[in-house]
């Protein structure tokens, strides 16, 4: 089982691991060399263990980092300095203002 741990531990880890603690318990039980072996085994697969999980809070943590904005865009709202990049220039119903005037002056 050592053996196995320490060859799982390049092909796939979580058998590493698990072999690793049965080697361990066998070694122990019987008395038997290749413990060092269990223990590479042990070492490998929890630190592949370890860097699965760094991935993972990486991942987590740039994906949620990519999907927040600012302003209340977070609440599905753009903010205001978004409207008034996105919103074209407000149109009076009457044309322009100056029109507006105009019109009620006479």
């Amino acid at each position: 089982m050592a053996i196995l741990s320490l060859v799982m531990a390049f092909v796939f880890w979580p058998l590493a691991i698990v072999f690793g603690h049965i080697g361990l318990a066998q070694i122990r039980r019987t008395g038997e060399e290749g413990r060092g072996l269990a223990v590479a085994g042990l070492v490998i697969g929890y630190t592949a263990l370890g860097l699965l999980v760094l991935w993972l809070l990486f991942f987590l943590i740039a994906v949620g980092a990519s999907t927040s904005t600012t302003g209340c865009a977070a609440r599905g709202r753009p903010g205001r300095e978004l409207d008034r990049q996105l919103s074209p220039p407000p149109v009076h119903p009457h044309g322009s203002r100056r029109a507006s005037r105009a019109a009620r002056r006479s």
